[in-house]
């Protein structure tokens, strides 16, 4: 008789990882996958521990106010304003611009955060007359992020911040 020839066991080997990786659970557990946030409300509604877990973010939002030297950028959506760090991204944005926020969540001390930002400009947009609100209201936070409008007195900043800075205070 003729000998059939045997697979050499590194194909042998190839086929049974082959098989192993298919049959794992995380590649046929599609609901590992981590859905998309597209509101401002949607990231903060996240435990810092879910927001650490890396959330794909894509947001639709009006600039508030973007700062590139201090890597500053505010933006509101529908639900929402926000903060996001773009220390790396040189482009200074246009309050009214409205833009589209490609991110991941992240997690800092105070909660999640939108981290990783890539941002693309779609056009203009009308930003709406901001609330009045007193610097009391504001100490208080609630307004965090927001475009408001406000009156008190200066005072120069006791730190050199290498830019012209100011604390305003009631009154």
């Amino acid at each position: 008789g003729k000998k059939t020839p045997r697979p050499s066991s590194l194909c042998c080997l190839l086929i049974l990882l082959l098989f192993s990786s298919l049959l794992s659970p995380q590649a046929s557990d599609s609901s590992a996958r981590l859905r998309t946030l597209h509101t401002v409300s949607d990231v903060f509604s996240l435990s810092k521990a879910e927001a650490s877990k890396a959330y794909p973010i894509e947001l639709d939002a009006i600039v508030l106010y973007s700062d590139p030297e201090w890597g500053t950028l505010f933006v509101q959506d529908r639900t929402g304003p926000t903060f996001i760090d773009t220390h790396g991204i040189s482009k200074k944005y246009s309050t009214g611009e409205r833009v589209r926020v490609q991110a991941v969540t992240g997690a800092n001390n105070n909660g999640p955060t939108v981290a990783q930002p890539k941002i693309t400009v779609l056009g203009r947009w009308e930003v709406s007359l901001p609330d009045h609100k007193s610097v009391a209201e504001l100490d208080g936070g609630a307004d965090e992020s927001s475009l408001v409008f406000t009156e008190g007195r200066l005072h120069p900043c006791e730190r050199d911040y290498f830019r012209l800075c100011y604390r305003l205070f009631d009154g």
